[in-house]
Parts: structure tokens; sequence; C-alpha cells
């Protein structure tokens, strides 16, 4: 019943910045949202991907197969002809 595993400083301090991080970020999210659109956040998100992929590449050398790099290719042709889109709309 008294496991001093769970009165560690460390873990609970761990835990608190691991729920303010991610308050802070779904704030992020919803005003992302109120000022573009769900498409935008989306767009982000896949930015996000690209950007996580290529930070493992460049600090921990992992290889990336010929599926991956199609895919990044994809989504940021994606996100160039969705931000082309936008600014021939506005434009």
């Amino acid at each position: 019943l008294y496991d001093p595993r769970a009165y560690n400083r460390s873990l609970w301090l761990c835990l608190l910045l691991s729920a303010v991080i991610s308050f802070f970020l779904n704030v992020s999210q919803f005003l992302v949202t109120k000022h573009t659109s769900a498409v935008t956040l989306q767009v982000l998100g896949n930015i996000k991907v690209v950007m996580l992929i290529a930070l493992s590449v460049a600090i921990f050398k992992n290889e990336v197969s010929s599926q991956s790099i199609t895919g990044v290719a994809l989504s940021l042709s994606g996100v160039a002809l969705y931000n082309a889109e936008n600014r021939r709309r506005r434009g």
C-alpha cells in the first residue's frame, strides 16, 4: 500500500510540467482554429510531423524509408498547394 515511488518529487514535477504544456498546447490549438480554420490546424499538424521526421534524422541519425520520403513530399506538396490557394483567394 505504501509505494515510495509515488512520492518522488521529480515524478510529480514531470507530471505537472506535462499537464501545463498540454494545457497551453490546447489553448494554442483553439486560438489557431479561432483565427484561421480547422483545415489550417490540420495543415500545421502535417508540417509538425514532417519536422519531427527531419529532427529525428538530424539528431538520432534514423534511417528514412522511401515510403516515408514519399509521404513527406506529398505532405509538403499539399501544404504548398493549400498556401497557394489561400493566397489566390486573398489576392
